[in-house]
């Protein structure tokens, strides 16, 4: 049991305790601060970006539907600009060139036959003019009749008139032509649209379609990176945005390691904000956060792989 005095005691003990407590709590009272990343001096920011052609990967699309009749190419193969890809069938695409050149050749032989008669009339026209001149001079000396002077003028017209008439058949005979050989080449770039190539140089990154396919038109059959030199794209945490600028060096490395495996130098800011695009964002991460993208230039030629991930350390003094 304890005594009176004693609980006495213990309660003016807890009393004075308390009240220093409360004491010193008025006069050391707690403060907080914040420290904006802009006041912070830093030599280095880290960004997280991806290995990108220098000119931008592009999804190939076809001109025209049909079955992939062969695939020519796989990813990863370098091709050169026009090399073909992918084949569609192209059968009936090919007998229509073969028709239209078949009426090409009709029409050619055609307009020689009709430039020979138009050749002829001519021939015609000038041997009757000499005559008709001839008739003329006699006439006047009186060795010719009116007669024979008038039959020979009226020759001569009509030869005239056929001379024009072999002219005109002349220019339709040329204008069919021509016709014919615009529907030549239609027909020709319609079967060659069934060859689907490679706008330029380059790497194909991805091979959607395979052998008997039926693909429609517009549709995306392949991406591509057009050859020139590699590039990184990163994203910087908006709370660095303002260090950074364009030349300074950057040492290209891989995530989670501390060799670097490449060199650089930023070559292009995006003059705003934006929200994270290059990468998924975590569910941990704010979705508030925006970041500044950058482009990297690397230096030399390196091994890095298109679209591969990479941490980007950009000496910002």
């Amino acid at each position: 049991m304890i005594s009176k005095t004693m609980k006495k005691l213990i309660t003016v003990l807890l009393a004075g305790f308390l009240a220093g407590c409360g004491s010193n709590n008025d006069k050391a009272p707690v403060v907080q601060a914040t420290v904006s990343a802009r006041d912070v001096n830093v030599g280095q920011v880290i960004g997280i970006g991806k290995v990108e052609p220098e000119k931008a990967i592009v999804g190939l699309a076809t001109s025209t539907g049909g079955i992939v009749s062969e695939v020519l190419k796989k990813e990863g193969d370098r091709v050169h600009a026009s090399e073909i890809l992918v084949k569609l069938d192209n059968d009936k695409e090919v007998l229509k060139v073969e028709q239209a050149k078949a009426q090409v050749r009709t029409q050619e032989s055609q307009v020689a036959v009709e430039k020979s008669n138009l050749q002829e009339a001519g021939d015609k026209l000038k041997n009757k003019q000499k005559q008709l001149a001839t008739s003329a001079n006699l006439l006047s000396k009186g060795a010719e009749t009116s007669q024979s002077y008038d039959d020979l003028a009226t020759e001569v017209a009509g030869l005239e008139a056929g001379l024009a008439r072999a002219l005109a058949n002349v220019r339709l005979a040329q204008s069919r032509l021509e016709e014919l050989n615009v529907q030549l080449r239609q027909s020709e770039e319609e079967a060659g649209n069934k060859n689907l190539c490679a706008p330029c140089d380059g790497v194909v990154l991805d091979m959607k379609v395979k052998p008997g396919e039926a693909i429609s038109q517009l549709t995306e059959y392949a991406e591509f990176a057009p050859q020139g030199k590699k590039i990184v794209r990163a994203e910087v945490d908006e709370s660095f945005a303002s260090k950074l600028s364009a030349g300074q060096a950057v040492d290209i490395r891989f995530t989670g390691t501390d060799k670097v495996v490449a060199k650089g130098k930023i070559v292009n800011l995006s003059p705003y904000l934006s929200k994270k695009s290059l990468f998924s964002v975590k569910a941990s991460d704010q979705e508030d956060r925006m970041v500044r993208e950058v482009k990297i230039a690397l230096e030399g030629d390196t091994d890095l792989i298109i679209n591969e991930k990479v941490e980007c350390i950009i000496h910002v003094k």
